[in-house]
């Protein structure tokens, strides 16, 4: 933009920021309204760029207390076309493979998660699976904050997915998690999984993190969905034991489910096998799932 090389102070009294700060009002008023269905063939081309080229400038918000992101969570309730929709998520896809700030991709994601939701009717399952796809990809960005986010997202996503096609796609993921932990524990098993590269520990993290945000889809369903347990086996047998994050990760999820599942066990455990339950029983240090 025309102040990218301004100081905060210098921006704030701006061109720039007076008319910016008059477009962000106009903006919400508008989105409060039905008329916000007619902008919906400009959010891709310039509303988003503009609220998050705005959210960027952390400082200016913040002195100038403007909000962008009320803004852009008010965007995703726009009720979305078939070619607007069409471009929405192509440009989704775009923005989260661009180097963004914490605030940014935070703001996409729910955003993402809003649109997923509110438009699952008239989402095609091509277009649910690219939506998925792209979430679960953050899912092994360089920062680990980005990473957790975006678990909470994907796990949101597979939450609202129509039940006619969760088995598939939770087989696909598993599988695609399970191929990633194998991969690089194949790597370092040799050497006791000591020293890790970043990128080696990137991965396992994020198909950890996957595994865990399919079983957090369904937390609370009892008797749990029939593919959980084989989830909970990866999830124990490939990643539990690894060092770092990746441990920890794959142990939270094992024990927030087990806290989950305290009350309605008896109902719950007839979809486990024996030797699933001692996988279990054995990463956990109790035998609770006997």
């Amino acid at each position: 933009t025309q102040v990218d090389h301004l100081l905060t102070q210098d921006i704030l009294k701006s061109n720039y920021f007076y008319c910016a700060t008059t477009a962000l009002s106009w903006l919400k008023q508008a989105f409060n309204t039905s008329v916000s269905i007619q902008y919906q063939y400009m959010v891709d081309t310039h509303i988003m760029p503009f609220l998050l080229d705005l959210m960027a400038m952390k400082e200016v918000c913040l002195l100038g207390n403007i909000d962008p992101v009320s803004a852009f969570k008010k965007v995703s309730q726009i009720p979305f076309e078939g070619e607007s929709l069409q471009n929405v998520v192509a440009m989704l896809e775009s923005y989260m493979n661009q180097d963004l700030s914490l605030l940014q991709y935070l703001a996409l994601g729910e955003f993402t998660e809003v649109l997923y939701f509110k438009n699952l009717i008239i989402l095609s399952y091509k277009q649910r699976v690219k939506i998925l796809d792209f979430v679960s990809l953050m899912m092994y960005h360089k920062n680990p904050e980005v990473r957790e986010a975006a678990s909470s997202t994907f796990s949101g996503l597979i939450y609202t997915t129509p039940p006619g096609d969760i088995e598939g796609i939770v087989k696909s993921y598993n599988q695609r998690y399970a191929a990633d932990l194998d991969r690089i524990r194949k790597r370092h098993r040799k050497a006791g999984f000591k020293s890790i590269p970043a990128d080696d520990v990137i991965t396992l993290h994020g198909a950890t993190l996957g595994l865990g945000a399919l079983v957090h889809a369904f937390s609370f369903i009892s008797p749990p969905p029939a593919w959980i347990p084989s989830t909970l086996t990866i999830l124990s047998n490939k990643a539990s034991g690894l060092p770092g994050i990746v441990g920890r990760s794959a142990k939270e999820t094992l024990g927030k489910f087990k806290k989950t599942r305290q009350d309605s066990w008896h109902i719950d455990s007839k979809v486990f096998t024996e030797e699933q339950m001692q996988d279990l029983e054995g990463v956990l240090w109790r035998s609770y799932f006997i």
